[in-house]
């Protein structure tokens, strides 16, 4: 009850319109404001560190947060591109399929220009021409209004391509339903 009073106490002078907050508190709610402002954020701080160009610090700073899996797409993909930096193909094409697979569009984008660019451990073009086709249906992208990014990898895949297996490659996507890890253990799947 005295903690209502208190919160009604100190909104009406606010509700009537007034600028009621003292001086004195307006500067500590700025300054707690600043200091949320210069926090650590361990998410935020990993993406920084990739974007400044340190992968070697990035993938320490990302793969806790990747390994948690569904809603961490964004980590997987940045951890499989620093992983793709380093030299470490095969586990960061793991990283950014595994995002891929559960619709991410920039992973989905990355594996077609990997296609494009016969990086994959298969050569399965028809599987690049099933991620071309899912990159360019995929809704978020287009809900989002992202413009065609991977349109140039895109055509330098139709190129290498016959007619019948770009096709076959937009049946497979077609049939593609989503799947997200449970956990960093590759054995665990589930489609949600």
């Amino acid at each position: 009850m005295r903690r209502s009073l208190l919160l009604i106490v100190f909104m009406l002078p606010l509700l009537a319109g007034g600028d009621a907050l003292p001086a004195e508190l307006k500067d500590k709610v700025r300054a707690k404001q600043l200091e949320g402002r210069r926090a650590p954020s361990p998410y935020w701080d990993a993406f920084a560190l990739k974007q400044s160009g340190d992968c070697t610090g990035a993938i320490e700073a990302l793969e806790p947060i990747a390994t948690q899996g569904r809603g961490f797409e964004d980590a997987q993909t940045a951890l499989g591109e620093c992983l793709l930096d380093i030299g470490d193909n095969k586990t960061g094409i793991m990283w950014i399929d595994r995002a891929a697979n559960a619709g991410h569009f920039t992973a989905q984008a990355l594996l077609v220009e990997l296609y494009a660019t016969a990086t994959p451990p298969n050569a399965d073009l028809r599987e690049g021409a099933k991620w071309a086709n899912l990159y360019l249906t995929n809704p978020a992208r287009q809900n989002l209004g992202v413009p065609i990014l991977a349109a140039d990898a895109i055509a330098r895949l139709r190129k290498k391509m016959s007619k019948r297996d770009w096709l076959l490659g937009k049946e497979r996507a077609r049939g593609w339903t989503p799947a997200y890890k449970i956990s960093h253990n590759e054995n665990k799947e589930t489609n949600q």
